[in-house]
């Protein structure tokens, strides 16, 4: 373990390299994305529609610390035993699930990670959109209320299921390497 808490190697310089895939079924594509993640040296994997059984995640938590990341996984609203439609993110920094405070109908459908590199602080919101047009907006208004709730820095990726162009995502439809900045000691993951 390294001392920013995680297994595998950190960011010196606050800056962290994220991406986003929308898996579509994450049991074939397990080779290729151990090969991209490793590959392209990404500190923060963030997956949509993973579509497997809620007793599947040990086994994947397992996989992956192997490779040096943490998975955090969130569920829609079970099917009893079925496969289902999950995000997750796999990161190699110091991290922390973030309850997102959704109401049922928006489970599944985001999720909030702290990621830290050492003083410096950053939510990365996972979003799997919804096609209906209401839901979305409860989606993204809910997630705005979160950012403004928890007072850090924020960046939302995803899978909008929307165009690019549509406003007001435009801005939000970023990947690459970010800089984290500075937090406020008390507002850090502890460490382990």
């Amino acid at each position: 373990m390294n001392q920013y808490g995680g297994e595998g190697p950190q960011p010196s310089n606050r800056q962290a390299k994220i991406a986003t895939w929308n898996a579509r079924g994450i049991s074939g594509r397990l080779l290729e994305i151990d090969n991209y993640l490793l590959g392209n040296s990404i500190d923060v994997l963030c997956l949509q529609e993973l579509w497997i059984q809620p007793q599947q995640t040990n086994t994947l938590r397992n996989r992956f610390a192997e490779l040096g990341y943490t998975l955090w996984i969130s569920f829609a609203p079970g099917n009893n035993g079925a496969k289902q439609c999950a995000v997750a993110v796999l990161t190699r920094l110091r991290s922390s699930q973030i309850s997102t405070k959704m109401d049922r109908r928006l489970q599944g459908r985001a999720q909030a990670v702290q990621i830290c590199t050492g003083s410096a602080s950053l939510i990365c919101f996972n979003l799997h959109g919804p096609h209906d047009e209401h839901l979305k907006a409860q989606l993204f208004r809910a997630i705005g209320t979160r950012v403004a709730e928890l007072r850090l820095p924020a960046v939302w990726i995803g899978d909008f299921n929307t165009q690019p162009s549509e406003q007001p995502l435009a801005p939000y439809l970023i990947s690459g390497v970010y800089t984290i900045p500075d937090t406020p000691a008390e507002q850090l993951v502890p460490p382990g």
